[in-house]
């Protein structure tokens, strides 16, 4: 596949590539991080917003909850057991390279 560079071509590229969009990929992404900082580090969650990109630990916690259900205090205190996975759909989509 050839691509351009401007940003609608590798938008599109992406989107073919992986499945989803960029920004969607992205907040994917940070939440798998997010979830591994909270069960495999002791960081205080307002470090694990910060190293995440969130502007306060409220932003962060509250679009945790909205997508999980659970908030990253009860994650950390283990209110969850199973890690956090793209969905079935998601992952037949996926490519290798976007893993």
């Amino acid at each position: 596949m050839r691509v351009g560079s401007n940003r609608r071509k590798l938008g599109e590229a992406f989107q073919a590539l992986c499945g989803q969009a960029v920004f969607a990929w992205l907040r994917e992404e940070r939440f798998r991080r997010a979830y591994e900082m909270l069960c495999d580090t002791q960081l205080p969650i307002s470090a694990i917003s910060d190293a995440l990109g969130y502007s306060t630990p409220a932003n962060f916690a509250k679009a945790f909850r909205e997508r999980h259900g659970l908030t990253p205090t009860e994650i950390r205190e283990g209110a969850i057991s199973p890690p956090i996975k793209p969905s079935k759909a998601r992952q037949s989509e996926r490519s290798d390279h976007c893993a």
